[in-house]
């Protein structure tokens, strides 16, 4: 909305806000699936099309940390098998997202996601990973109108099954548009400083105009060299047919032994046919990365 800005965009009379000039992001999906993730180059995860997206925090002692508004921030992409890991160094600590899908024994495809932080100063550290729900996607507004927490491990976003976590979160905080974005409920409870009552304890909350927003929140303590780990699965799959799945209980999220099965379904479809070797390492790695799309 700056005009000094490279990436101005003129609205005129159009009440939408769409972005059209940093579009850049990686799709991840299966051989055989039908949807794919999309992951943008902070991490911010968008599971459908046109939806709500996750993105994933931190606070460090007294400061929140947002992937998005930092400077220092890589990602990689692995060719042997479809995942993509962003890195963040910052002020002694690394946090690192991994992000892949896999499909189910029954057919649906899943987005598995790692969030890592790690302690590499000499002070010990504690705060939150925070995994945050946001009615925005990298294309623009997404609305949201209703969150709730089910069986404590279940996050359901306009009323359909919506990341399922490895574990409970230690605390979920949740906002609307009337109260503002959770972020600054993440600020506020980073540096201490109190939240005038807009954050009581709820499990759900609604907003007539599509902005719920929410944070559930992780606690570490970590001394130098030690990290912490946390997992959480999204389904691809359009509202009406997570409609027809009924949650259950015992869903658990088993990263490391899907990330193991993933890599030996995707070692079987590029083995078939031929193979091309590069002396250009990044020739190489352009080459492997279009295969997989393919």
């Amino acid at each position: 909305l700056d005009p000094t800005s490279e990436s101005y965009v003129a609205r005129s009379q159009n009440p939408l806000l769409l972005n059209i000039t940093h579009r850049n992001w990686t799709m991840l999906g299966s051989p055989n699936g039908l949807h794919e993730a999309i992951v943008d180059r902070c991490g911010l995860v968008t599971p459908l099309p046109r939806e709500w997206s996750v993105d994933t925090w931190a606070t460090i002692d007294n400061s929140p940390l947002f992937p998005s508004l930092a400077k220092d921030i890589s990602q990689d992409f692995d060719t042997s098998a479809p995942r993509l890991t962003t890195s963040l160094k910052t002020n002694g600590i690394l946090l690192t997202l991994e992000h892949f899908v896999d499909s189910t024994n029954h057919g649906l495809d899943v987005l598995f996601n790692k969030s890592t932080l790690v302690n590499q100063s000499s002070n010990p550290l504690s705060g939150f990973i925070c995994i945050s729900v946001r009615p925005f996607n990298p294309e623009g507004v997404a609305p949201i109108h209703s969150l709730s927490v089910h069986s404590e491990r279940y996050l359901h976003v306009n009323k359909n099954v919506g990341v399922v976590f490895a574990e409970a979160p230690d605390r979920v905080v949740f906002s609307n548009r009337a109260n503002g974005d959770t972020a600054n409920i993440v600020r506020a409870i980073a540096s201490g400083t109190s939240l005038n009552g807009r954050q009581e304890p709820r499990s759900s909350i609604e907003c007539k105009h599509g902005l719920a927003n929410c944070a559930a929140l992780f606690e570490y303590k970590l001394n130098l060299g030690e990290s912490r780990s946390l997992h959480y699965s999204i389904a691809l799959a359009p509202e009406k047919e997570l409609k027809r799945r009924s949650s259950k209980g015992t869903w658990r999220v088993s990263f490391e032994k899907r990330k193991q099965r993933q890599s030996q379904q995707w070692q079987k479809e590029l083995g078939i046919g031929a193979e091309f070797r590069f002396g250009d390492k990044n020739l190489q790695e352009i080459f492997d990365a279009s295969r997989l799309a393919l």
